[in-house]
């Protein structure tokens, strides 16, 4: 599987507590640990920063209620000098074919700035469940005869609908499975809770069984795109205290993504290596 791996600035927030990191040691600890991009609202200084320490992905992240709103973000990051783009659009009350069409003008700026972007899985917004996605891509393919590229974070969709893990892989069908470009993974529950990787240096029973889910998502996403030579960025977007989603007694949030990094690359040679015969894709 062709992955690059991605560090959150979200997850050294605060990190180390009550000291946390100037930009430039945040990263020089992103490439310490293997990391091949970095994920956030960018500035010029991250990409000269990116550039310095070899971090060769970088993506930039919006958040915008209005279409105008997410035109003028998105401009900004592709001033920032992001190659990718991740977006968190609108409401839950946006109609899909409103949001198709805020995202056919999105799509197409980037486009033309030779920038990839790609609409987010996310709570309270226009994409909270599965059925809001595939209507807002059929609206958009209806339109415009592309097909809708996405940002799946699945813990979100775990907070409009109760979404066991073994449900990862099958939620959304094959064709916006093939178009998902950035896999953002927290370790979490049916409810969305986020769990500790580890407890006392042990990985917990919760996250092999989460590591387990994103194995057959892996695999799935690997039949779905065949022999297109696609790369996935992964994200382990662990949160940190700041933002509610770690507590006391988790491990750091750093210490977490950095573990789950290499978990993930693991998984990723193993399917890689299962998968190597030939496949026939599975109907939908």
């Amino acid at each position: 599987m062709n992955l690059a791996f991605i560090a959150s600035l979200w997850t050294l927030t605060g990190h180390p507590p009550g000291r946390e990191w100037p930009l430039e040691r945040q990263f020089e600890a992103m490439a310490d640990a293997g990391f091949d991009g970095v994920v956030g609202i960018l500035t010029p200084r991250h990409a000269t920063l990116a550039a310095q320490f070899g971090l060769k992905h970088l993506v930039g992240f919006v958040a915008a209620r209005s279409a105008s709103g997410a035109e003028r973000a998105v401009r900004q990051q592709i001033h920032a000098g992001a190659r990718s783009i991740t977006v968190l659009l609108g409401n839950p009350q946006m109609p899909p074919a409103l949001a198709a069409a805020a995202w056919a003008k999105l799509d197409a700026l980037a486009r033309r700035h030779g920038v990839s972007i790609s609409l987010e899985t996310h709570r309270d917004r226009c994409t909270e469940t599965p059925e809001k996605i595939v209507a807002i891509a059929a609206a958009y393919r209806a339109a415009t005869g592309r097909v809708l590229q996405l940002t799946f974070d699945f813990s979100h969709l775990a907070v409009a609908r109760v979404l066991p893990l073994h449900r990862m892989s099958t939620v959304l069908p094959r064709s916006l499975i093939r178009r998902i470009e950035q896999l953002h993974l927290r370790p979490h529950n049916a409810h969305h809770a986020q769990l500790p990787a580890r407890l006392r240096g042990r990985v917990t029973a919760e996250t092999a069984a989460y590591l387990e889910a994103v194995t057959q998502f892996y695999r799935r996403w690997r039949s779905a795109v065949g022999r297109e030579q696609r790369v996935l960025l992964v994200c382990p977007e662990v949160g940190p205290i700041s933002s509610g989603y770690a507590v006391e007694g988790f491990d750091s949030p750093w210490a977490d993504a950095c573990f789950l990094k290499q978990q993930l690359q693991r998984l990723g040679r193993i399917v890689d290596a299962d998968m190597r015969t030939p496949i026939t894709p599975q109907r939908c």
